[in-house]
Formats: C-alpha cells, structure tokens, sequence
C-alpha cells in the first residue's frame, strides 16, 4: 500500500526553521536519507520513493499552515489513497518539547493545520505524528510557534527528530506506529 507522509509547516523562507515547521523539517530529513527531490504538485511539493519495497510519498502543502486540508485532499484523491495510508507529522503546543506522541485518530487538540485536515476529509481517523514543542508562556502561542527554534531546543529535537524517522518508516511498512518511551 501506498503511504502519504504530509509534514504541516508554512512555506518560505521566514518560517524555515520554527517550531510550527517541525513537519516540514521532519520531512526534509527523510527526504535527505533517501536523497530525494521535490517537485511542485497538488498545491504543495511532494516526492516519492520506496522503502523496502513500500512506495510512499513525501509531502509538504504550501497553502500555509490553517489551510493544509485543501492540499491534502487533492495528493490524497490523486493518488487515491486509503485513510490507512495517510500520517500526518506536525508539532503540538501542549507537549513537552522534543516528547513523540502518536495516535491514530481523534480531535486535533487545537492545532489549526490538522483541524483544517479533518474538516477538508471529513473524518478524524487520521494517524497523526505530533512533536513536542512546548508551552512557553512568556509569549503568545502565535508569538511561540512563529519563533526560530532556538540552539538548546535544536540539540533536544535532534534525537527526537530521529527517533521520529524510524517511527515514519516502521508506518511505511506497517501502517502503524507502536512509540516506546
């Protein structure tokens, strides 16, 4: 079965290494691993390749962040996906930073790019990647998750990062995500 890992960020260079990019960054590092390029398609940039004989496609909607859903539906229609199929990588305000937390359907917890994703598709049984982010209350949340990651939270994300690429490709081939903590 075919997998569609959709990463939420916003596009440009001013968004390029916050925390609401977490997806986007995510997806640039698998993108890196399997040396791969990215073309402009379905309202965003995708790239395919095949992990251990599993094809999957990489994807970043370049509609910004509250509008992803209108990018998803048209990859996911396109290449007539199945809901199994689809895992979405995005950060979360509410998580301690650099902490994984995978589930395999439900609200979006208030995440805007993700809402939008299940009102577009009209279901919540999405599987969804989330990264910890954390909740730094000096700021407002728009203030936070549109800050650049700071160096001390970039060396706690790292491990995270990669932990969290296994996890992408274990769903490629499996459809799940089991998280050891």
């Amino acid at each position: 079965m075919t997998s569609l890992i959709v990463g939420l960020g916003n596009p440009g260079e001013k968004y390029k290494l916050t925390y609401h990019n977490i997806g986007f960054i995510l997806i640039d590092l698998i993108a890196e691993r399997f040396a791969l390029s990215f073309k402009s398609k379905h309202q965003g940039l995708i790239a395919k390749a095949n992990y251990q004989g599993h094809p999957f496609y990489l994807f970043k909607p370049q509609t910004y962040m509250n509008l992803s859903g209108r990018a998803v539906i048209e990859a996911f229609n396109y290449y007539k996906l199945d809901f199994k199929s689809l895992l979405v990588v995005y950060d979360d305000l509410d998580l301690p930073l650099a902490k994984l937390r995978h589930r395999a359907q439900g609200s979006s917890g208030g995440h805007r790019g993700m809402q939008d994703i299940i009102n577009v598709l009209g279901t919540d049984k999405i599987s969804r990647l989330k990264v910890g982010i954390n909740n730094d209350t000096r700021h407002s949340a728009a203030d936070y998750v549109l800050a650049r990651i700071d160096s001390s939270a970039q060396d706690l994300l790292a491990d995270s990062l990669a932990k969290a690429q296994s996890y992408i490709l274990d769903f490629i081939t499996n459809q799940e995500i089991k998280i050891k903590n």
